[in-house]
């Protein structure tokens, strides 16, 4: 049975898992500036936000768990450098569980796991583990979803992940097109934590994921 929510609680919790691997470095500007517009733009809002904030190259480097936004610092050239490969597998389920030990389960919670390469360096976790620990998170009845990727078949990623498919999107990982997948976040993120209803099966519109996806130039 799926627990109820109070509606009336305005509080998002925001989930970063973003990917930190070598070959972010081909837009290691912009994803620096998306990110810090992303924390502007949740700022503005009305609702009440907690945040939390993986990094993960070869290893998984968890910086905040359910932290106040004001607490939440930007990135910069020493906060973020990107180098390593790909543990995704271990940063998302990693990161899942150290929120579910911190986090109050009031509100919603919104999971964004952001990266430009496929899993190539978990050591602890697999695909299946990620699956049956997002289910159990889903089940709760006020957990979202999403998958941002670039370089791949995101929505391959997001079956393995059990998400829905309106809740994946391709970007492109050049500077321009990290811009704009920051932006179409922001706005999908302020959509999401305005709409009364606890979970979304509909972050991304099918117009964002189709400018995301037509993107070419740096």
């Amino acid at each position: 049975m799926k627990k109820k929510i109070n509606k009336k609680n305005g509080e998002i919790n925001v989930v970063f898992i973003l990917d930190k691997s070598g070959s972010m470095q081909s837009c290691w500007d912009s994803t620096i500036s998306g990110f810090n517009e992303y924390l502007k733009g949740l700022k503005k809002g009305k609702e009440k936000v907690k945040f939390s904030l993986t990094l993960f190259n070869t290893t998984v480097e968890t910086r905040y768990v359910d932290e106040p936004l004001e607490n939440i610092k930007k990135l910069d050239k020493k906060f973020y450098v990107p180098d390593g490969m790909t543990a995704l597998y271990d940063a998302v389920y990693q990161t899942l569980s150290e929120v579910e030990k911190k986090a109050k389960d009031v509100g919603k919670f919104l999971v964004v796991i952001m990266t430009d390469g496929e899993e190539n360096s978990s050591k602890e976790y697999t695909d299946k583990n990620v699956f049956a620990k997002i289910d159990e998170m889903k089940k709760k009845g006020n957990w979202t979803f999403v998958f941002m990727g670039a370089n791949q078949d995101s929505w391959i990623m997001g079956q393995k992940f059990g998400l829905a498919k309106n809740n994946v999107t391709n970007y492109q990982s050049t500077s321009k097109g990290m811009i704009k997948a920051m932006q179409v976040l922001s706005h999908s993120t302020q959509a999401y934590a305005c709409d009364m209803t606890p979970q979304s099966c509909d972050f991304f519109s099918e117009d964002d994921k189709n400018n995301l996806n037509n993107i070419t130039k740096n």
